[in-house]
């Protein structure tokens, strides 16, 4: 009995110990940030073209809405959607995505940087599943390269109401 409190004590004090260390970069490495300009996206014929277009929209917003107060490399996005998945459950299906993004100087064209990832939406509605896709593709493109997220526009109109009450 007198063993539980003993072994919880140094369960909790292992742990804390453990959560001191990181895994990451140190902050002593600056990260590395870039001036995107554009980004193209490209697929297999098979792959749907209103994700590619949805992708592309998405993404070029984000581009617009970003201002660098600084000089950075500038450089050119390829979203190249490697594969495309479909897994359907009970409700709803899973779309899955294997995404290939590399960034490409604008002054030579030399790829210097590359981010390889999946991506994946539930949806209920095969009709939405294109957009969920694309909106969490381009989620972690604007988080990868750290793009701004474009703000919607919201304009209250004067209009008079064709609704009768």
């Amino acid at each position: 009995m007198i063993r539980l409190p003993y072994r919880s004590g140094l369960v909790a004090f292992a742990g804390f110990w453990l959560m001191s260390f990181s895994i990451g970069p140190g902050s002593d490495q600056p990260r590395l940030y870039y001036d995107v300009r554009d980004a193209f996206v490209a697929a297999r014929p098979d792959i749907s073209r209103a994700l590619m277009l949805g992708i592309d929209r998405q993404v070029g917003e984000a581009i617009k809405a970003t201002d660098r107060t600084m000089v950075l490399p500038r450089v050119v996005l390829t979203v190249r959607l490697d594969r495309v998945e479909r897994s359907d459950f009970l409700f709803g299906t899973r779309y899955t995505a294997a995404v290939t993004v590399k960034a490409a100087a604008v002054s030579n064209g030399d790829v210097i940087a590359a981010a390889i990832f999946d991506a994946s939406a539930f949806a209920l509605n095969a009709a939405l599943a294109d957009e969920l896709l694309a909106t969490r593709i381009s989620q972690r493109i604007r988080r990868e390269f750290r793009l701004s997220e474009p703000t919607r526009n919201q304009l209250a109109s004067t209009a008079q109401s064709t609704i009768r009450r």
